[in-house]
């Protein structure tokens, strides 16, 4: 709500504060570009985010728990070798789909948000001859608050996306390893 108060403020001093200069120096030429790429980054998370399916990330976890259990908390050697060697990334992957559930619509909510204020900016830009230093500093803490949610966007949306697309073969070895472990398990 504040970064909307500001964005506001802005509109109105940058209306009074308008210079007569028709080209925008080098510094302001960088900010304008700065702003292209971030706009460009917040629509191409936006297309990514729009790919996560979170019922299908529900499903992962499911079809992972029974071989997370039975691999860790196994008695058997090879059992406890296949999660150590094998499954290493396993735990840290469980953590990071779970976690990414709950955060996903903030997320996305966040990017939707950024990219309004991205635009909102270009506008008070293509209104002004140029970049006040209040415009200036104000672009610089929304590029902060955009890197943070785009850091939270890779995190917790597009790793886990490139999991579900490793689960078919994941599953595959670990139907396998489970499979060799129950015959072995039965022949003691």
């Amino acid at each position: 709500m504040k970064r909307v108060f500001i964005a506001i403020a802005l509109l109105l001093i940058t209306a009074c504060g308008k210079k007569t200069q028709q080209n925008f120096s080098n510094e302001d030429l960088e900010k304008i570009y700065f702003l292209d790429t971030l706009e460009n980054q917040i629509i191409s998370a936006q297309k990514i985010a729009n790919e996560y399916n979170p019922e299908r990330i529900k499903t992962i976890l499911q079809e992972l728990d029974p071989y997370y259990k039975h691999f860790k908390n196994s008695n058997r050697q090879y059992s406890r070798e296949f999660f150590i060697y094998e499954l290493s990334g396993l735990e840290d992957t469980r953590r990071s789909l779970s976690k990414s559930l709950p955060e996903y619509q903030k997320i996305k909510n966040e990017l939707d948000f950024n990219l309004q204020q991205v635009r909102a900016l270009r506008k008070l830009i293509n209104e002004s001859d140029s970049l006040t230093d209040s415009l200036k500093i104000y672009i610089d803490q929304e590029a902060i608050a955009m890197q943070e949610t785009m850091t939270k966007f890779y995190k917790r949306i597009r790793n886990p996306l490139t999991y579900k697309d490793r689960w078919p073969a994941l599953k595959a070895k670990l139907d396998s390893a489970m499979r060799y472990d129950l015959q072995s398990a039965a022949h003691e």
